[in-house]
C-alpha cells in the first residue's frame, strides 16, 4: 500500500478527518473547530491487521466515499459493526 494523506473536509460543521497511511496502516484524525480559540482533535489508530481488514471490504476510494456520505459517527459505528478494531487518543 502507498502512503497516502487525503483530508475529507465538513464546512457546515467546522471539521475535518485526516485519513493517513503510513507504512501499511491507517491512522484517522478526526478535528473539530469549537470556536475561533478551542479545537477538539481525537487520532484513531489501526495496526497493519486492521488496516488490511478494512481494505478488503473498501477500496481507499471507496472508504473515503463512505466517509463523505457518513461522517466519523457512521464511519465508527461501521467499523464497530465490522469488528475492526482500533485506539483513540484525543488532544
Amino acid at each position: 500500500m502507498t502512503d497516502t494523506k487525503i483530508t475529507v473536509y465538513d464546512y457546515p460543521k467546522n471539521s475535518y478527518l485526516e485519513l493517513i497511511i503510513e507504512n501499511d496502516s491507517l491512522r484517522l484524525i478526526s478535528e473539530v473547530y469549537i470556536n475561533d480559540e478551542d479545537t477538539s482533535e481525537v487520532h484513531y489508530s489501526f495496526n497493519k491487521e486492521e488496516t488490511n481488514k478494512l481494505f478488503e471490504i473498501f477500496s481507499l476510494e471507496g472508504f473515503v466515499d463512505f466517509i463523505k456520505e457518513h461522517r466519523l459517527k457512521g464511519t465508527l459505528d461501521f467499523l464497530k459493526q465490522n469488528n475492526i478494531r482500533y485506539s483513540a487518543a484525543g488532544y
